[in-house]
Order: structure tokens, then sequence, then C-alpha cells
């Protein structure tokens, strides 16, 4: 009575399966074997010259160990997982894919390396890169924002930003001689370029697919600063900001940057796109703010000017400490709405 059954016996060890296992696994090494070309062979392999029986027994002089493997595919059309996770493993199965004729074992064995190797890539933080920027000008009033584009995982960081442009020259004036006589006469303040009130200057970014347009970034307001005598009174126009933001978050991957002030000043910006890890100075504390105090030798105690001074100075301490806490809530609402998304 004929059988399905067959022992095949790979390197000393037998396996037994099915003929129907290995005609229909599609490795030309057993589809030749048990067919014409087999039954034509002597020795072991070939099965009796008066029978038309296949073989119920056959010795291939394999690793027994690697056969596991091509027997197992043979029957489920799967590499087994522990073997899928181990690369040598796999390119000795290639091998013996090879010598059965066994394309199919063959395909699935480099489909299995190329994902392991792309998952090992994967796992592989790339190396982290930075670069500066250049011509980071943002012109107030203008309806074109400057974008910047921020790759996936990378952060932009905003060092500083400093008030420029031809509407950002100050002015300072002193006393006329007959001025000097006039001790109410003021003797040195602050102005702006064609402008009749005091400038307010705005820096804002934003993602161009989020709901909320922008957020302040800088905001600076400048008074017409005043000091009695003749000596000046020193203003920084740069801003220490060190905010970093991502874009991640929307579709394009890009920062929006736009101005609001006088129409010939602009924000000229410190600007480095990368790697958090690779951008110079960004786990560096800010240096201390310069010291904005007129010397004690040019002020009057019983001057009224005097006090009015003192409030301005006051107040221009106050708005940097407001600045600070505007980039604080900045970098949280951006982060509040990446989350969202």
């Amino acid at each position: 009575m004929a059988t399905d059954r067959i022992t095949i016996s790979a390197g000393g060890k037998d396996f037994v399966t099915s003929l129907s296992t290995l005609k229909s696994s599609g490795a030309g090494y057993f589809e030749a074997l048990l067919g014409p070309t087999g039954r034509s062979m002597k020795g072991r392999k070939r099965a009796r010259a008066d029978d038309d029986e296949p073989p119920r027994e056959l010795f291939v002089d394999r690793d027994p160990d690697l056969f596991t493997d091509v027997l197992a595919f043979m029957r489920s059309g799967r590499i087994p997982a522990a073997t899928r996770t181990d690369a040598a493993r796999l390119e000795d199965l290639k091998d013996e894919a090879e010598f059965f004729a066994y394309d199919d074992l063959a395909t699935a064995c480099t489909e299995a390396v190329d994902a392991l190797v792309a998952a090992l890539e994967a796992m592989t933080p790339p190396a982290p890169v930075a670069r500066s920027l250049d011509c980071t000008n943002v012109p107030c009033n203008s309806n074109t924002p400057l974008t910047i584009p921020v790759p996936k995982g990378q952060v932009l960081f905003l060092a500083s930003a400093t008030i420029a442009g031809p509407g950002s020259l100050a002015h300072r004036y002193v006393k006329t001689k007959e001025q000097k006589e006039d001790e109410t006469a003021v003797g040195s303040y602050l102005t702006f370029s064609g402008e009749q009130h005091s400038p307010d200057f705005q820096l804002l970014a934003g993602h161009p697919d989020l709901p909320i347009s922008n957020v302040v970034l800088a905001h600076v307001a400048m008074d017409h600063f005043r000091t009695d005598g003749e000596h000046g009174l020193h203003v920084d126009f740069r801003q220490d900001l060190r905010i970093c933001l991502s874009a991640d978050s929307n579709i394009n991957n890009e920062v929006n940057f736009t101005a609001r002030g006088p129409a010939d000043c602009c924000w000229s910006l410190a600007i480095w796109v990368g790697h958090a890890d690779a951008i110079p100075g960004l786990t560096q504390r800010p240096a201390a703010p310069p010291t904005r105090a007129v010397p004690r030798t040019h002020r009057r105690e019983d001057d009224e000017d005097d006090s009015f001074t003192t409030m301005m100075l006051a107040t221009m301490l106050a708005r940097q400490r407001s600045a600070a806490r505007t980039n604080l809530a900045a970098m949280a609402a951006i982060a509040h709405l990446a989350a969202r998304r």
C-alpha cells in the first residue's frame, strides 16, 4: 500500500516528513530527486527499477541543524522566529537554500537580513549635527514671513534677537550752552528716526498650520528715556532669548517668524538649526544682563527728573522680567499645541 511518508537523513539525523511537503515546497533539489530525474539515478536515492513508487528514505549530506529550518520553511512558508533575529544563521540558511535550489527560501533569508539591518539602523541614533543660519533678518510689518525648515527630530535654537535697521538708529541730544544754564533742561534722551512716538517692537513665531498663527517671543517698547547731565543713557537692543522651537508637530516641518514695529526696522536673529546636543552653548547659562544704571555722580538728589529717571530704569528692568516670562509662556504654548496634534 502506497504511503506519503518519507524519512530524510541529513548529516546522520533523521527527519520524517511527507512526499507532498517536499514536492510542493518549490525546492528544485527535491522536485528533481522525486521526479523522473531521481528515478534514473543509481544508488540509495533511486527507487527500485521495477517499482514506480518514490523512495521512502533519502540521504543528504548537509548540516542537520540548518536542515531543521529548511524543513520548517517547507511546512509553513516562514522562517522560524528565532532564526529571523540571527543574521549569521540567516546567511548560513541562505547557503542551504542555494544548495537545494530553493528560491523562495533564499528570498526570505535576504528579506530577513534586510529587516535586521533596517532595525539596527533605526536603533542607531544619527550623529548630531547643527548649523548656524545667515541672513536671518525679520523685517517689521512685512507680509512675507521668514520661513525656516526644521527637520524632524531637530530643533531651532533662537539664541538672541537684536533690533536693527535704519529706523532703529538712536539719537542722543545733549544740552546746548543756553540749556546748560537752565537746570530744568534735559541732559540727554533717546528717540528713533522717523518716530514721533515711542516705537514698539515685537518678534513672533508660529507654524503655518497651527490654529494660533503666532506666539510672541520678544516684546520691546522703547521710551524717550532721558537723564540729567551730559552722561549718555545706554540701551541694549539685543534680547538674549535662548529659546528652542520644534517643528515636529506641523506638516511642513518649518517655523515662521514675523515682526511688528516701524516699517524701516527689523529683528536680526542669531539662529542654530540641528540636534540639540550639537548646538554650541545650548546647555550653557546665559550671561547676566548689563547693568543700565546712571552713575550717582551725574544725578542731583533734589532734581525731580532724578526720580523720573529712576522710575524709567525700574520700568526697563520690569520689562526684562516680563519678557522672560513671555518667553516661558511662548514655549509652553507651543508645547501645548504640539501635544494636541
